[in-house]
């Protein structure tokens, strides 16, 4: 008996089905035939303010009507193509691949005195070859659905002859991972790094904004010497050299120093020297802080980067330091001291690498130059005869050079 009952109930729920369709399939026709009487009623002409797409078919009948809609159609299809971008990589398709119009549909049920949309159908076959072209990547990580109601909505007023789509506002958000990471030595942790690490704890990089580290700590007041800032500025600096954050201002010290590595420092000043990034991603990132008793630890967190990232230092070039004579009279003679022992220069090229695919991508980041420290040596002096006279017998010569004087020279000698 439960079985019997079982089966009746379920043909009264087929039956209710099909009656509901049928109310709705009757109901919509009607509304259709409605809308198709109030549009041609009035001798089979369109009135003022009638609007297919973006053709104005004021007093037109049915037939001129699709006529000249057709024409139009056929007008913004021949002219302008489909932009697909990705990144900095680009590429053209012709709308006449991608779309389809449904011209005498949308003509028959066109209301009368306002605009009408064109009925559109996207073809997917070569707009979806050339996403997964470009990017790469399988056409099911990108929001297809959204790709075409954004193409339909363009195309259904004929609103543009130039279509732009940008594939990385429609890349759908994988799981956040450690995109990259970067750590900073240590010798002492300063009580403003311990505060840092404490409240900050994290930065975030909003998509298509851009980041200034010095507007950061002003606007979380935090106070902090050149000293922290830098530091702080350098462990987000080597963080996202390997990722496509894009690097707006960036300053180095004279100097390379001790917690820094060649190719990655970042040197902020207040009010002087900023580090400005730009997130070009449609989607934001978090730079996460870790401290240490020996270290300041920054990891990237997101989703995945659009390609493949990585940094490529080229060789180091060291540039000697020149040897600045000086003489003394305080010395005996044939003796000499070493003021400044000297310390080399060095310069670097940093690149960018990128790879796409099978394709690879360099970027010239940075060429990083420190200048050497150069050592002074204080002689004696040769012998009285042969210097002028002074008021004052223990005078020294302590003079110094600009940069670019002598720089090819080893030795300058000041007498």
């Amino acid at each position: 008996m439960e079985g019997v009952k079982s089966v009746r109930n379920q043909l009264k729920v087929k039956a209710a089905l099909i009656l509901i369709s049928c109310v709705i399939f009757i109901f919509t026709f009607a509304q259709i035939g409605v809308t198709s009487y109030n549009t041609f009623a009035s001798g089979d002409k369109f009135e003022a303010g009638t609007l297919i797409g973006s053709v104005d078919v004021e007093g037109l009948t049915v037939e001129e009507a699709e006529a000249k809609v057709t024409t139009e159609v056929n007008n913004w299809l021949a002219s302008g193509q489909i932009g697909i971008e990705f990144g900095n990589e680009s590429m053209l398709i012709n709308k006449s691949d991608s779309f389809i119009f449904a011209i005498a549909e949308t003509v028959k049920v066109a209301k009368q005195g306002v605009q009408t949309p064109l009925m559109v159908t996207i073809k997917p076959d070569v707009l979806n070859q050339s996403i997964e072209t470009i990017s790469n990547k399988k056409i099911d990580l990108f929001n297809a659905e959204q790709i075409q109601l954004s193409l339909q909505e363009k195309s259904s007023l004929l609103a543009s002859d130039q279509l732009t789509l940008n594939l990385l506002s429609y890349l759908l958000i994988g799981e956040q991972k450690v995109v990259s990471s970067a750590q900073i030595p240590l010798e002492t942790i300063s009580s403003e790094l311990t505060k840092w690490g404490k409240d900050v704890k994290e930065i975030t990089l909003a998509p298509h904004q851009s980041f200034s580290l010095l507007t950061f700590v002003s606007e979380n007041a935090f106070e902090a010497s050149d000293e922290t800032l830098s530091v702080i500025g350098t462990s987000i600096y080597k963080s996202i050299l390997p990722t496509n954050i894009e690097i707006v201002e960036r300053h180095i010290s004279e100097n390379l120093p001790g917690y820094a590595t060649l190719g990655y420092e970042a040197r902020v000043e207040k009010e002087h020297k900023d580090l400005m990034l730009y997130n070009a991603n449609p989607f934001e990132y978090k730079l996460t802080f870790t401290l240490t008793n020996s270290d300041l630890k920054v990891e990237m967190i997101g989703p995945d980067l659009p390609y493949k990232y990585r940094v490529e230092l080229g060789e180091e070039a060291v540039i000697k330091p020149r040897l600045i004579k000086q003489y003394d009279s305080k010395l005996s003679f044939g003796s000499k001291k070493v003021k400044t022992a000297g310390e080399n220069g060095s310069m670097l090229k940093v690149t960018r690498v990128i790879t796409k695919g099978k394709e690879t991508e360099k970027v010239v980041v940075s060429e990083d130059y420190y200048r050497p420290i150069h050592k002074v040596v204080a002689f004696s002096l040769a012998g009285s005869s042969s210097l002028p006279t002074t008021n004052d017998s223990n005078s020294d010569s302590d003079e110094s050079t600009s940069d670019d004087e002598g720089f090819w020279d080893n030795t300058i000698d000041f007498k």
